[in-house]
């Protein structure tokens, strides 16, 4: 998987993450540790480009709510 994928894929964990309200706190929790590892993962080991777009993607998507377990 090339570094676009990647960034695209933790995007898209991330919207999947706010959006998992209604599931069960089980399948909440695999949801936010996939995404927490995908963005580690791009985070460690993606290009600097990588980094960037992911981080400009955050600002664009403005002030939410900390993902993270209760």
């Amino acid at each position: 998987m090339n570094g676009v994928d990647e960034v695209e894929r933790v995007v898209a964990l991330a919207v999947a993450v706010e959006r998992s309200g209604m599931l069960p706190l089980e399948e909440q929790g695999a949801l936010l540790d996939t995404y927490r590892r995908a963005r580690e993962r791009v985070l460690r080991q993606g290009s600097a480009e990588d980094v960037r777009r992911l981080r400009e993607i955050d600002e664009a998507m403005g002030p939410r709510r900390v993902l993270s377990r209760l």
